[in-house]
């Protein structure tokens, strides 16, 4: 049994698409996501993210997670994370130090480890709040397995 949610969860219970309501929207369709499933089923999802501390929302339009926030909703909600991956919008950039060269190099990227991501985010910001204008455009992308 397989179950994919891709870019809606964040927009759960904010009205936008005529919906009520709800604060809790995103946690309450995650729960029933898992209770829809058979024991030992598959979801595949996705959320847009940025680093941690800045999670937000943006009223009648969508959340924005951390990895830290939407893994442990997960975990809350019954499931088990299998695999992830964070996933770049094609014109971001972001930097990152590459063990093999002593600089710092600015490269494109299209696909990182949560780790990876977490990583460049927290350099990024450790150097000085205006060394990324932006943030880049990220998705968090789990592979996940209801366990209770």
């Amino acid at each position: 049994c397989l179950l994919t949610s891709l870019h809606a969860i964040e927009h759960f219970g904010l009205g936008r698409y005529g919906d009520t309501i709800d604060p809790l929207g995103d946690i309450r369709g995650l729960k029933e996501f898992n209770r829809i499933l058979k024991q030992g089923g598959y979801f595949i999802g996705s959320v847009p993210i940025e680093r941690a501390g800045s999670e937000r929302v943006a009223f009648n339009k969508n959340r924005i997670y951390s990895i830290v926030l939407i893994k442990k909703m997960l975990e809350d909600a019954g499931f088990n994370i299998l695999e992830d991956l964070v996933a770049l919008a094609p014109t971001s950039s972001i930097s990152r130090q590459h063990p093999s060269d002593v600089k710092d190099k600015t490269v494109p990227a299209s696909r990182l480890t949560s780790e990876e991501f977490e990583e460049a985010m927290n350099f990024a910001f450790s150097k000085d709040e205006t060394f990324i204008k932006n943030p880049p455009d990220a998705a968090y992308i789990w592979l996940a397995q209801k366990n209770k």
